[in-house]
């Protein structure tokens, strides 16, 4: 279906348009596994109401049931929607990807992460099992106001100690209230990232949305990899002369500076050794584990 539609771009439909046509697939899929878990779940609290009016002994065994199905329900709905995604992940890996390459080119490499973004799998952007297993526990409660709270914080720091490369403020328009906004959002996913970005506005005409480097993972891993830096100094000074590796010795201590700063702002908000944890809760838990402990005493 999929490379039935990128051939398209020969013939009636944009490159653009393709992308855009291919969520839809990805849209059914998450409808489908939510309606299926809300059903189960309707099922439950039908069935436990019943047994309830009859005096069952089965009703404290169905409202144990009932229990674990709401406490899980995130933890559900990313096991299987992520398994759904490994499936069509393989599919593009190994069909599409040249398919891909073929037509649209490397300006469009970044479809596939949208079209699998992990955030899709839960109900919420800071539900537990997505944080635990695709990012770091910022907030314990699943709010966004912990990330919101640390992001603040960030950004200055940043701005001040990285100067020649410039931060652009996640929620640039935190003027306008939520009450303003004119938001056309089937799915709830712009309302759902207001708490992130800010409101979303006038989104019936126009969707527009720019990055910078912060925002990109392997960026920010690369400029903080001190100790490759530290090995490429020697090149620098052969290679390049004793001017180029002062200068690069000198943002290097500045990066670290950086680094030190951000540990110490972590600390200060009692937050360092909580997001190490959940790093290493990712590596280290069995499925099975978190589906019976709280993630919280884990």
């Amino acid at each position: 279906m999929m490379a039935i539609l990128i051939h398209r771009v020969k013939t009636d439909l944009s490159a653009d348009e393709i992308c855009f046509l291919q969520f839809a697939a990805i849209k059914i899929i998450l409808r489908v596994t939510k309606a299926k878990l809300d059903s189960d779940i309707e099922n439950v609290t039908s069935r436990l109401a019943d047994l309830r009016h009859k005096g069952s002994s089965e009703a404290l065994a169905t409202d144990q049931r009932l229990f674990w199905l709401k406490k899980n329900y995130d933890s559900i709905l990313y096991s299987v929607n992520k398994q759904i995604f490994s499936q069509l992940q393989k599919v593009e890996e190994r069909q599409l990807a040249s398919i891909r390459d073929r037509f649209f080119g490397k300006e469009y490499e970044f479809v596939v992460d949208a079209l699998l973004n992990p955030m899709l799998t839960v109900s919420d952007p800071s539900a537990l099992p997505l944080l635990i297993n695709e990012f770091c526990v910022f907030s314990w409660n699943s709010e966004a106001k912990g990330f919101s709270e640390i992001n603040a914080k960030l950004e200055p720091l940043l701005s001040k100690r990285l100067k020649y490369l410039p931060v652009s403020p996640l929620g640039e328009d935190s003027t306008a209230t939520i009450a303003e906004a004119e938001i056309h959002d089937e799915l709830g996913g712009l309302f759902q990232t207001q708490t992130f970005f800010g409101p979303a506005k006038d989104t019936k005409t126009v969707i527009a949305e720019e990055f910078n480097w912060f925002e990109c993972p392997d960026y920010v891993s690369t400029l903080f990899n001190i100790h490759k830096k530290k090995e490429r100094l020697t090149e620098i000074r052969s290679e390049h002369g004793f001017g180029a590796w002062w200068k690069q010795r000198s943002e290097l201590k500045g990066l670290e500076k950086t680094l030190a700063a951000f540990s110490k702002m972590l600390r200060s908000e009692k937050l360092l050794a909580q997001l190490l944890s959940s790093h290493y809760m990712r590596r280290s838990l069995n499925p099975l584990i978190m589906e019976h402990i709280d993630l919280k005493t884990v």
